[in-house]
């Protein structure tokens, strides 16, 4: 039978091993990192993807667009992934288009360029066009239908686009690559979000159209985990700098961009 003394410590030792057990350690806490990171990453094959040549932006709205804080977004991916994206982006704002988009109004892709690059061509009924190779749009969800359908996102990510028009989500991305290097995008926003949502829209889906494609629900870490509240310190930065690093090539593997990531102060 043990004493007091004895039973008083070993209850104390006991309480002290669970209260320790509940404090995530730092090798766990870096571990929950880096499944995040490779959740984020990990396209099929277990493979990355990602741009090669800097893409060009073009939005079109029939309303109020925030311009700034979607450049302000491009100057944070050319900082942390050197994409050299002209933040000078085109834009049309179809309020003021005569005529009705629906009938005439063609979407095509084609190679453009020494690089092969591919560019996605918008003809308008009114005669104009707009060219780029990410096209963001921002329009009543009639409209949005229209370019869902005329860029291929509502077949190649139904299950996406059904919960964009049904108002599920406010905003999704549709990436088209070959060989593992994305050349086209389209990024789907709905007009009648709050500012707060409309600015996590933004940032959200043109950071990981760069090539974090997917989402890390709940991640302690990173933005991209279907949440509007912005994280305090997140390491979105941290990502795209190991994704964009010189040796990690379209369709490497995602264990070599999270060696680069580990490596990152």
């Amino acid at each position: 039978m043990l004493g007091i003394g004895t039973r008083l410590r070993t209850f104390l030792f006991c309480a002290l091993a669970f209260l320790s057990s509940q404090i995530p350690s730092p090798a766990l806490s870096q571990n929950d990192e880096l499944n995040d990171a490779r959740r984020i990453l990990t396209g099929e094959a277990g493979v990355v993807r990602k741009w090669q040549a800097s893409p060009e932006i073009a939005v079109m709205h029939a309303g109020e667009f925030d311009l700034a804080h979607l450049r302000k977004t491009i100057e944070f991916i050319n900082s942390h992934a050197g994409l050299g994206i002209d933040a000078n982006v085109s834009q049309r704002n179809l309020s003021s288009m005569e005529g009705s988009l629906f009938g005439e109004t063609r979407l095509e892709y084609r190679r453009s360029g020494g690089d092969k690059s591919t560019i996605a061509r918008v003809l308008f009924p009114d005669g104009e066009s707009m060219s780029a190779s990410i096209f963001v749009y921002k329009l009543d969800i009639a409209s949005s239908s229209l370019f869902l359908v005329l860029s291929r996102a509502a077949k190649g990510a139904r299950s996406l686009s059904r919960q964009f028009v049904e108002g599920v989500t406010p905003c999704f991305f549709y990436a088209m690559s070959l060989r593992n290097e994305i050349r086209i995008a389209h990024i789907f926003i709905r007009d009648e979000l709050s500012e707060e949502v409309e600015k996590a829209c933004i940032y959200e889906e043109l950071v990981q159209v760069m090539g974090l494609l997917h989402d890390a629900p709940g991640s302690a870490h990173f933005t991209f985990d279907n949440m509007v509240a912005p994280k305090s310190d997140p390491l979105d930065w941290k990502i795209l700098e190991a994704l964009y690093a010189d040796d990690v090539a379209p369709g490497a593997n995602v264990e070599k961009v999270l060696k680069n990531y580990v490596e990152i102060e």
